[in-house]
């Protein structure tokens, strides 16, 4: 009886396909073997967002320069979400207050990178 010769499907990639195939065999390895002395491992921290209480969420609109409607607009929710931010009924989930957290730290930038301008 002749065996069957396995023939292994040659796959062409390109660089980043080399590396990342390279990288799970290498994680292979080190879940099989328990040897981790191979790989590079880091840790990193990603900080809270920041706390918006109703004066903080008013007085950023109002650096703004913006209305309720065009600050609900930018933040993409609805009016009466920021109303009710405003009025301390609702407190903003992480995500909007990370994108406060952006529109914060420099207002004039974030306005300016999301208005086209005609000419």
């Amino acid at each position: 009886m002749m065996k069957k010769k396995s023939r292994r499907k040659s796959v062409r990639t390109n660089a980043a396909g080399r590396q990342l195939l390279e990288a799970v065999r290498q994680m292979h390895h080190a879940v099989t073997t328990g040897d981790y002395s191979g790989l590079t491992i880091r840790t990193v921290e990603i900080r809270e967002p920041s706390e918006y209480d109703a004066a903080a969420i008013r007085g950023l609109r109002n650096r703004l320069g913006a209305s309720q409607a065009v600050f609900a607009h930018l933040m993409g929710v609805s009016t009466e979400l920021v109303q009710g931010w405003e009025q301390g009924l609702i407190s903003p989930r992480a995500i909007a207050r990370r994108l406060m957290d952006q529109i914060s730290a420099d207002p004039k930038r974030f306005i300016n990178q999301l208005v086209r301008r005609a000419g």
